[in-house]
Parts: C-alpha cells; structure tokens; sequence
C-alpha cells in the first residue's frame, strides 16, 4: 500500500514530524479549505493529483473548495493518515467570533521497525485555544471475523454549538457498529444517527430494510471511505481487506494465444493486481512487445505446459486459446446422415421420396446449403400434386406448377430454383422416361445491375462502425471479395502472413483459390488478434468453437450503411460487387478479376464491365460538343432568388 507520510521526519529531525494543516478561509468570494504544511516535495505532489486542487500566491498554500464531498474526497485521497471529522470546519463563523479552527494531521514513528503507520495513534484538533488528544486501541470482533479498531473521535460542534467542551465525541457513539467483510459487499449495522446516514448514502449500495443492515459494495473507494469515517480496522486487517479486495475486482488473468503473424511463437498476456512476471522473465528466447504489453515466446508444448503449471498453482485465472496444432485442428461437424436426420425431421409427409432425394444429393457430393434448398423446393411440388404420385406427373404438370408459383408474387430466382430442383429429381433420382424434361419451361432472365457503392461511400460505411471486429469482418470482405460462406469459414491456418494471401478452401463449387492479403488490413489484423485471441475460426460466434453467424454479419453491414446514410440496400454481397468493380476502374484485367472472385465462367465476370466508369469516362456525350452556355439559366436563377428576397 502506497502511504503519503514514512517514518523519516521532514529535516531528519527526531522532534519534527511531517504535519498539514487545514483551515477554513475566504478565498475567490467562497469559502476554501486551505491546506498548509511544511514543505515536502512528496506531499505536495501527491496533493496535487487530487482534482479541483489548486494553488493561491496570495496566501501561499493550497486550497480546495470546502465542500462535505471535497472533504471525504481529501480523506481518501490522504489515507497515510487518520483523519477526525471536522464537519463544523465547513460552518460559516460571522465575522465578529474571529474563530480559527484548524485541524493539523501527524503521523508518528511505528512501533515496530520497518513497518510503515497507515494511520498515527495521535490526532491533533484545535478549536480557538482549546486542543485535544487521544490514543487508539486495537481489538478483535469475532461477530465480523476482522480485527476491530475501536476509538475515541473529535468532531468538531454541531451547527450552532461553539463551546469547546463539546469538541470530543463519547466513545460510546460507535460502541455497536459492525462492519463485516463477505468478498462481494461490506455489511454495516450501526445505530442510527442522521450524518451516518446520509455518508452511507454517498457510497454504492442499500439499506436491506428487511435485516436492517446497510450493504455497501466491496470497493477500495468504499473501504477507503468506510476507514476514514469510522477507523473501525486495524493496519493489518485493513491491508488484507484492501488485497482481499484487489485480487477480487483485479484477479491475475494469464492468457495464452496464437496469431498467423509469428507462426511459430505463442503470445502471454499477464494482468490483474499482484501479477509477478518474474517467471516469464527467467525462460529462454522470451521477448518482450512493449506496445502490446505481452510476451512472446516459442510455440513448445513443453514450455506451455510449465507457465500454465506455474501460475495455476499460485490461483491465476488461465485462458489458453492455444491450439496443440493448429494444423490438426478438427471442429464438431455433423455427418451427412446426422444433417439428413435432422433435415426430413421438418417435412410432415413424403419421407420416402424425400429420402431418395436426398441420397441422391449427398451421393453427389452437393453442398448442404444446396441439399436444404433443393429439398425444399421439392417439397413444395409434392404437396401441389396432392395425391398424385410424383412418378405419375408429367411435364405439363410441371409447368402448370411453375404457373402456380409465378402467379405470386415471387422473384426470378425462386423459380429457377424450383426448376432446377424439379429437374433434378427426374433426371438423377426417378430416370423417368415418360417425361420430357425439355419441355420445362423456365422463365426468362432478367439482366440486372449489381447495387455498387462508390469509393467515398465505401469509406463512409467503414467509417461508421467502431466495433474492432466488426470493422475487421468489413475490410476482409471488401478487401478480398469474399463471398459470406467463405468468409465465416476462414481459419487461422488459412491466413499466409508472410505470403501476403488468404486461402479461400471449399467454395462455391468446392473449388479452392487464393485471395491478396491487403497490407491495411493485416495492420488491422494484429489488433484484432490481441483484443479477440481467436483460437480456430478468424471470426469466432459466441462459442469458440463455433463460426461467426451469417445473420449477424448482415446486420453489421446494415446498421452500418444506415449510419453512414447511403439510401440504398447494402448487404455483404454488395462489398463483393465493389470490389471487382473498383478494380476494374482502376485497369485490372477481368481474367485476374475472375480468379480472386472465384467464377467459373467468364461471362459472370464481364456483368462488372457494365458498371465500371473505366470506359464511361473516356466517352464523350453528344451533348457535351455543343456549343451551348448555361449562363442564360444562371442569370434567370439570380432573378429569381432576388425577387424572392
């Protein structure tokens, strides 16, 4: 515990002894507690840290307002030493009393040698000429299983009373105070007296009025207060308290965790009060990452394996989200027959044709996003043809089904969809001859734009979101071109820091392809690493062992476009489209662009080419080698806003 006073005496002098006095005096038309006190450089500048502290040339000494909350405040920011209660201190006097009343704080050398006093055993009070002293005695309370400082206070008169017979307090007025310490709050049961009452009321708790007991919250600002109020524990029952408290509300945490940035060293994060690194110190090839305020050390299970060993045994809280090889990480997946299960589960009928279906498509090695939606879609059929077997439907029926669908109000794709499950069916499960699967009609394709955001608008949206994760989920796709799917399937193993490149494993069509690794976004990466420590999945859910939800990544963008008001529907799929597209602006060709976004066809890509304003730019518009002017507009505009003027 840091102390204001030690035992040295200011000028090393045995008879003199460091000493502040407080005064009330007007000062800047108020009323200011002047504190005064031989000089010391180490009173001064611990006084000075106190917020509203202030320094008066014309009386030599430092000043604070006097108000009850500046008072406790002083007393808790000054607990090297005991303070009295000198309530009356902030009392107006009228100008004919002349009184002074000044409180002068000394500490004494400790009893035993190299121990320093938290509080002195003599409190020193003048009141006009009259001055008072009084020793302190320690004693154990077994109600409240901490050691007990009973005392005798002075406090100066009540308002009005100026008598200096009344200046001490009966040592009796706290004889049933208890004060018990549980970990969580302090349990307070003391008569009651109003300015008791109203001091418990400033600090963080309640009054349980059923066990008629104050509960204040285990806090170092509460106990600080608590012991200059009532100086109820003793100096090593206080210190324990005050660590008991510490280690609660700042437990010593050790965190282990890896980053693709040192891929063959683990970083150690060590923090909470009392935390000894002398440990982490003593190994071999540990560095220091100043900025970061972490160790690293190399990736050895070995090594692991001791700190984690070292630090458990002396009761530190151990978050390791080191994986024993992040090569060999295997995450709790679903078989394909567990995923089937669960699926035929949600359709009430046609199980068996369903079943088959659904074979078919695993068989197949069908990705389960396209199982689910086929399935669905097949679904829905069935329950149109009613009681007519499928094996019986024609492609008339077909067709009178696709009408069925189009007459709602449904989008293109839904009935491609439906199509090409129908189709699917027939041709890979039923091998139906009786149908002609040529006569299925789809409907036509309508040509439209992707939504794109221009670069500006883009800065906005990022600009927008100040979550670090959020903001690091949002540069990788814009960055990379990710499409969602790809994005929550990232792992740390697919991230090649020294290569400048993401792996995008299993895409669309299972296909497998690099990606550039923007050298922005690995700045942002090393912050996100060190605040998230992600153990497996680059953007983990709530449950590490879970990727980030698909929902979740579209609300982000959502909230993030309204924020930054761009007024048109942004959702992930919209960063993948700027990102081809503001790369086709800037000249790269669109055979690269079709690699980095992962198209099989070329034509896919080229929808870019009707959005870039590339080419648009070097097109000059008929209108534009007219020679006309706007002036004629401008000055009948000027008109205009002068007549309305």
């Amino acid at each position: 515990m840091t102390t204001l006073f030690t035992n040295t005496p200011l000028d090393n002098h045995p008879q003199t002894e460091p000493q502040i006095t407080v005064t009330l005096m007007d000062h800047l038309g108020a009323k200011q507690m002047a504190l005064r006190f031989p000089y010391d450089d180490r009173i001064k500048t611990h006084l000075m840290k106190l917020e509203g502290i202030c320094f008066s040339r014309t009386h030599r000494c430092l000043y604070i307002p006097a108000t009850n909350e500046n008072y406790f405040r002083l007393l808790a920011h000054c607990k090297g030493v005991i303070w009295v209660d000198v309530k009356a201190l902030f009392d107006d006097t009228s100008s004919s009393q002349k009184i002074q009343k000044t409180v002068k704080i000394t500490t004494t050398q400790a009893t035993t040698a190299n121990t320093t006093l938290l509080f002195p055993k003599i409190a020193t009070l003048k009141h006009s000429s009259i001055t008072g002293t009084t020793d302190f005695a320690g004693s154990l309370s077994e109600k409240s299983g901490i050691s007990v400082h009973e005392a005798e206070h002075f406090v100066m008169p009540e308002d009005g009373d100026k008598q200096a017979a009344d200046i001490s307090r009966s040592s009796t007025e706290w004889r049933d105070l208890e004060i018990t310490y549980n970990k969580r709050q302090f349990l307070i049961k003391l008569p009651f007296r109003e300015e008791d009452v109203l001091f418990l009321k400033l600090l963080k708790g309640w009054w349980h009025g059923t066990n008629k007991i104050w509960l204040i919250t285990a806090s170092i600002k509460n106990l600080e207060a608590l012991q200059a109020r009532f100086s109820y524990w003793d100096i090593p029952v206080y210190q324990k308290i005050e660590d008991l408290i510490r280690r609660s509300t700042d437990p010593i945490v050790v965190e282990l965790y890896h980053t693709p940035e040192h891929p063959k060293k683990v970083a150690i994060k060590l923090s909470g009060y009392g935390v000894n690194q002398d440990f982490i110190r003593q190994l071999p090839w540990r560095e220091y990452d100043k900025p970061f305020k972490r160790w690293w050390i190399p990736y050895n299970d070995e090594i692991i394996h001791r700190i984690i060993e070292h630090f458990t045994s002396s009761g530190a809280k151990i978050i390791n989200r080191v994986p024993t090889d992040p090569r060999k990480v295997k995450t709790e997946v679903l078989s394909p027959g567990d995923q089937q299960r669960l699926l035929l589960r949600k359709f009430h009928n046609h199980h068996q044709v369903l079943k088959a279906y659904t074979d078919t498509l695993i068989r197949m090695r069908y990705s389960w996003k396209t199982i689910k939606q086929y399935t669905g879609k097949l679904y829905r059929f069935l329950d149109w043809l009613d009681t007519k077997p499928i094996v019986e439907a024609t492609e008339k029926d077909v067709n009178r089904y696709l009408s069925h669908l189009g007459a709602g109000n449904v989008s293109d794709s839904l009935l491609h969809a439906a199509v090409n499950a129908i189709k699917f069916y027939f041709e890979k499960v039923q091998f139906a001859s009786v149908i002609r699967i040529e006569q299925i009609k789809r409907p036509r394709k309508a040509h439209r734009l992707p939504v794109i955001l221009s670069l500006d608008e883009v800065d906005r949206l990022f600009r927008s979101v100040d979550n670090l994760k959020h903001v690091a989920i949002l540069y990788t796709i814009y960055s990379s071109g990710l499409r969602l799917n790809e994005l929550l399937s990232l792992k740390l193993s697919d991230i090649y820091w020294d290569r400048n490149q993401i792996i995008i494993r299993g895409g669309k069509g299972k296909k497998d392809r690099s990606v550039m690794l923007s050298a922005r976004l690995k700045d942002l990466l090393i912050f996100y690493f060190d605040q998230y420590q992600p153990k497996h999945w680059l953007f983990e859910g709530q449950q590490e062992d879970h990727p980030y939800s698909s929902r979740s990544v579209q609300q982000i963008v959502t909230r993030a476009a309204r924020k930054a008001r761009i007024n048109r529907r942004v959702t992930p799929h919209t960063l993948r489209h700027c990102f081809a597209t503001h790369l086709l602006d800037n000249g790269t060709d669109v055979r690269y662009i079709q690699e980095l976004l992962g198209h099989k066809d070329i034509k896919t890509t080229l929808i870019y080419t009707h959005v870039t304003t590339n080419s648009l730019n070097q097109i000059r518009s008929p209108l534009d080698q007219m020679e006309l002017s706007n002036e004629k507009w401008k000055m009948r505009n000027d008109a205009t806003e002068n007549t309305r003027l």
